[in-house]
């Protein structure tokens, strides 16, 4: 289960997507956003895209939470492991005001990709 999880926190860029086969419509809107965009040089091969520039800041935003959860979470391991009570830490409290931010982010993403859809014309 918490590989799945990893695998969709995975590092999404206009690079790196590709659109499923099943995302791509005869939507004239549908084919600008997933459809692909001119190269900057010759050499380069065209992106494929299928978020918008909000959608892509809010997941690198994610990507940057789930960075610092995971450097503050093995900090508290190795604490554990020498034996270092957490009582005082301030590593607790971050990690809470990281969970709280992370569903901020979260309803924005949602946010986000309800805003594609309706520019798409997809929903009213």
């Amino acid at each position: 289960m918490k590989d799945d999880k990893d695998l969709r926190l995975q590092e999404v860029t206009r690079e790196t997507a590709e659109p499923e086969p099943e995302t791509v419509s005869d939507c004239e809107f549908c084919s600008l956003l997933c459809g692909s965009t001119p190269a900057k040089s010759p050499a380069d091969p065209p992106s494929l895209h299928f978020m918008t520039e909000r959608e892509l800041q809010v997941l690198a935003s994610m990507r940057r939470l789930k960075q610092e959860v995971s450097e503050i979470k093995a900090r508290m391991r190795e604490m554990e492991q020498q034996g270092i009570s957490e009582d005082g830490s301030a590593l607790p409290v971050r990690l809470a005001d990281l969970r709280a931010e992370w569903k901020k982010l979260d309803r924005e993403r949602m946010d986000a990709a309800e805003e594609r859809m309706r520019l798409l014309g997809h929903i009213q």
